[in-house]
């Protein structure tokens, strides 16, 4: 298991464009869980859901999500593992695009 430092981003409309803010910066724990390849708008994108674990944030809800460079984590759920607020865990999907391979020539 590898810890990561992430920036968790909330969303914002401003002239019709979804932009995204960074909130706060965030070590977390990543276990992938399962993943797929889907098509989307034209272009491959490998969807892979994630159980994401770190400590207590209160501004962690689901809609928002985690970013280190290309990789984005969106969160879908949230929950507190303990009840004295120490630890969270987040079910996320990291969405990534993928660039198509060009076709190999057999001679």
């Amino acid at each position: 298991m590898r810890v990561e430092f992430f920036s968790l981003e909330q969303a914002s409309l401003s002239a019709g464009r979804q932009s995204w803010a960074e909130i706060d910066g965030l070590w977390l724990s990543i276990s992938p869980v399962r993943g797929r390849l889907v098509l989307r708008q034209g272009a491959h994108s490998q969807i892979v859901s994630h159980k994401v674990r770190l400590r207590y944030h209160p501004q962690v809800a689901p809609g928002l999500r985690f970013r280190k460079g290309s990789r984005v984590l969106v969160i879908h759920h949230v929950e507190t593992l303990d009840s004295r607020q120490r630890w969270q865990s987040c079910l996320c999907e990291e969405i990534s695009n993928i660039t198509p391979q060009p076709a190999k020539e057999t001679p």
